[in-house]
């Protein structure tokens, strides 16, 4: 099946856009640049690549991404997935019109840009660590890119070291022919980060002593790095010319193979693995050395790969029919340097340009041909001019480090058709961005590039609708010529655009789908990494009193919390936290600033309940007034009469209330249930002392319950009990405490010491059961192991205060795993026969259930627990 590209985009040394990349492959020149010409550097340093302009360009917002998150997505896929958008537009698509089954294959070079991250400024306790792997992961690259435009062909990414370029498009083709999609993007990035400013070199290994790539040269010596990224819009030429697309060149076969163990070495090329592979693709097109114009080769510009490769290249040409010296032979590398997995990209892209053009451009850098390549008596010549055909058909060539070789045959579209005049006639132009400010964005370039295009308004008029096709904001424009429309353009800029959704009809369009430059894309932003350290403030620093209490310094704490933690530039008053990226690990990093900088007590479930910013701000301005919201004491159940009883439930360590929200439901119509939530979970500054934990939970619970005429219980699990203990103590003279309820909460003893270290701690506490949706998270979980150290020094320091009341211990029983060390199982045996160490009398029921310290809160055993509890609270009522 014939294959079309019907549009690319492309970031390479020396050029971004067609007419620069033209220009520089005319010139026979490279685009190789010494960055560090200046500083003084060891000798056998050589400060040469092909590095790109613009790089950081991204316009995250565009694909709905957050500057936060763009952060950590690795450079080469942020370059990869703008390449992509604009390929699109290229081919004159809207990139999230998802209607199409579009497929993604990429490559992407490798990378530690994790390294680069966390020697940089960027704050990085506000990431998960799994955020931060899959942003460098190179396999997500394809997968973010299908995400963020919405396509539903396959993605997948491709890599077979240095021929992983032209493996994609092969791919996308088999993908395309077997109808896993319609049309593809193929494509590659390279862009590795820690970025160089050059190599070491080694002599007898690869890379050039002079910092000049000069494939099948008498001057090569050796490879050049090179950076960039191309992608291809690729569809069915049948398909193609029915969707009237611009087809820039026809991919008629593609083959792929390789070396096995036929060749000198794992990293050598392989003569006859080469030969193989060109011969097939020949086969595949049923084309012979006759046929072919120009062979864009690996051309790695070291001597031995370029003489592996030309005999690879005699060897399947000369085999059949042939002429001397009609097909040209170089490779772009010499142009742009070595580009790595984008690589075939880069040779592809300049066969574009060739049959697009139909043309032969110049090689770059040759001077005189390698003597061991001997092209006399071959089809072969190196082009040292830029030469003019009627029709081109040319060859690519790729080679990878182990073997996997790809060919392909590209030629120019036969059924190419040219501008023709037509009467004029009146013409309504459509042209739609996402919202109204890119819009006007839009007009604003195309403004600029139709001031002097010579195309046909028809096709203009048809390309633009058909990128119009699901776009939020259309606006219309009736005329009879491109300079009416370059007229109303502007008046319609002078006067303050807007647009509105509406029906595109393609059919009653007549022209065809052509490259226009004007993009929804602001260049204007980028991701460049700057200092994001957390801190207040100074007014919020050195009066935490005053910014409390004044409104505007309240906006301006909150302003700057949420910019830090979300890693903005500016905030609207209608920004969404959801919207702009955040979620419940940013959560808590974020409540924790609030309650710091402005005294408060809030937890993470105020920040879902007021999402967005003005919400919050408001919310924080009422609570200058009045901290009854930011109480610790939350409400789990309310019964709708009067209450028979109130039960108090303490959070256990390194966890808050939720816990007991299944269980606070299970008990009945009514019981009031209320719970004390952690003051250190949310405060940087901890309380260390169980006595001062339970003097702050006294005075709320007391500020709370004031008033109330119901018998009064205390409980919790774990650590919460203990607390439980100590709250009553403060507050069994003034009001009807009942009793307490231990949920497997252990009294510390030097029998049971064992038990309190952290070899043992996995065998009847898991610590994810507190902190699913933060752990991982670096800020967040170095937050966690504070405070829980914290916490298991105030359980080794319990001192009971040995209450005559009532008390319901429940005990599990077993194990979290089974315990291997004996002294630990003897000990655990012990404290449990021992009722956790609590001191047994006619006023302790004690109820025990086999199962674990945490088995003991879960659903399955939700209803026992309960049970347990209803029947002691109608005892004693």
């Amino acid at each position: 099946m014939d294959i079309a590209i019907t549009g690319f985009s492309f970031l390479l040394p020396g050029a971004s856009h067609i007419e620069e990349l033209d220009a520089l492959l005319e010139s026979g020149q490279d685009a190789l640049t010494d960055p560090r010409a200046a500083e003084h550097l060891p000798q056998e340093w050589v400060s040469r690549a092909g590095y790109v302009q613009d790089a950081e360009q991204f316009d995250y917002d565009l694909f709905g991404l957050s500057l936060r998150d763009s952060y950590i997505i690795e450079p080469q896929q942020r370059m990869f997935i703008q390449c992509a958008w604009r390929a699109l537009e290229h081919a004159g698509y809207n990139p999230t019109h998802g209607k199409r089954n579009v497929g993604v294959y990429s490559s992407s070079s490798d990378s530690d840009y994790p390294s680069f991250l966390s020697g940089s400024e960027l704050a990085l306790d506000k990431y998960d660590p799994f955020e931060i792997e899959i942003g460098s992961n190179k396999e997500q690259q394809s997968l973010r890119c299908a995400y963020l435009f919405d396509l539903k062909g396959p993605a997948v990414g491709v890599q077979s070291a240095c021929s992983s370029g032209l493996l994609s498009v092969h791919m996308a083709m088999q993908g395309i022919a077997t109808g896993d999609c319609d049309m593809a993007l193929a494509g590659g990035a390279c862009l590795p980060y820690p970025l160089h400013s050059g190599y070491q070199y080694q002599p007898g290994m690869n890379l050039s002593e002079s910092g000049v790539l000069a494939s099948y040269s008498n001057t090569a010596d050796g490879m050049v790095p090179g950076f960039g990224c191309v992608v291809f819009v690729l569809k069915a030429l049948d398909k193609a010319r029915t969707d009237k697309d611009t087809i820039y060149g026809v991919l008629a076969a593609s083959s792929i193979n390789n070396d096995g163990r036929a060749k000198s070495s794992y990293t050598a090329p392989s003569t006859s693995g080469i030969a193989n592979n060109i011969q097939n693709v020949l086969a595949k097109s049923a084309l012979t050395a006759q046929n072919i114009d120009f062979v864009e080769g690996h051309g790695s510009g070291t001597k031995i790969g370029d003489v592996l490769e030309v005999a690879a290249l005699k060897k399947a040409f000369m085999s059949h029919g042939w002429t001397p010296h009609h097909t040209a032979l170089s490779s772009v590398k010499a142009n742009v340097g070595h580009l790595d997995v984008a690589a075939g990209h880069a040779g592809l892209l300049k066969s574009v340009l060739q049959v697009w053009h139909r043309k032969v451009y110049p090689a770059a850098n040759f001077s005189s041909l390698n003597p061991n390549l001997s092209l006399e008596g071959t089809p072969f010549y190196i082009p040292r001019d830029s030469r003019q055909k009627e029709s081109v058909t040319g060859l690519v060539n790729s080679l990878g480090i182990g073997g996997t070789n790809c060919a392909m045959v590209i030629r120019s579209d036969t059924a190419r058709t040219l501008v023709q005049d037509c009467a004029p006639q009146t013409v309504v132009v459509m042209i739609g961005a996402d919202n109204d400010k890119r819009l006007a964005h839009l007009l604003n370039q195309l403004h600029t590039e139709l001031h002097a295009a010579s195309v046909s308004l028809d096709d203009v008029a048809y390309t633009l609708a058909r990128r119009s096709v699901g776009k939020a904001c259309i606006t219309t424009f009736a005329v009879t010529s491109l300079h009416e429309l370059y007229e109303q353009i502007g008046t319609a800029l002078r006067a303050g655009v807007t647009g509105h959704p509406q029906t595109v009809c393609l059919k009653e369009y007549s022209g065809h789908a052509i490259a226009l430059s004007a993009s929804e894309i602001e260049t204007e932003r980028v991701v460049t990494l700057v200092s994001a350290q957390a801190s207040l403030p100074p007014e919020c620093e050195t009066n935490q009193e005053q910014t409390t209490n004044s409104t505007v310094m309240v906006e301006d704490a909150l302003r700057h919390i949420w910019l830090d933690n979300l890693m903005l530039d500016s905030i609207d008053e209608e920004d969404s936290f959801v919207d702009l990226g955040g979620h419940s690990i940013l959560a808590l990093s974020m409540i924790t600033d609030i309650n710091a900088a402005m005294n408060l007590s809030l937890t993470m479930d105020w920040v879902e309940k007021y999402d967005v910013f003005s919400a919050q701000l408001n919310e924080l301005k009422r609570l200058n007034h009045s901290h009854s919201e930011s109480s610790l004491i939350k409400p789990l159940f309310e019964p709708a009469g009067q209450p028979k009883a109130t039960l108090i439930w303490v959070h256990a360590s390194i966890s808050g209330v939720e816990m007991y929200q299944g269980l606070s439901t299970n008990l009945g119509h009514d019981i009031q249930v209320l719970g004390v939530d952690s003051y250190n979970l949310y405060h940087e500054q901890k309380v260390h002392s169980i006595d001062a934990l339970a003097d702050t939970y006294a005075r709320q619970i007391a500020e709370r319950v004031k008033g109330s005429t119901a018998p009064i219980f205390l409980g919790g699990w774990s650590l919460g009990g203990l607390l439980a203990r100590k709250i009553t103590q403060r507050l069994s003279q003034r009001f009807p405490i009942k009793g307490n309820l231990l949920l497997d909460s252990v009294l510390y003893s030097q029998n049971s010491s064992v038990l309190f270290t952290d070899e043992a701690l996995s065998y009847f506490m898991d610590l994810s059961y507190f902190s699913r949706s933060m752990s991982g998270e670096v800020r967040a979980r170095e937050h966690l192991n504070a405070l829980f150290d914290i916490e298991r020094r105030m359980v080794t320091s319990f001192d009971d205060p040995k209450l005559n009341l009532p008390l319901l211990n429940v005990v599990a029983t077993s194990p979290l795993a089974p315990i291997d060390d004996t002294a630990m199982a003897n000990a655990f045996q012990a404290l449990k026969k021992a009722n956790n160490n609590w001191p047994t009398d006619d006023a302790m029921w004690v109820r025990t259930l086999h199962t674990d310290h945490v088995g003991l809160m879960t659903e399955s055993n939700m209803q026992v627990v309960s049970g347990f509890i209803r029947e002691f609270l109608d005892h004693h009522v």
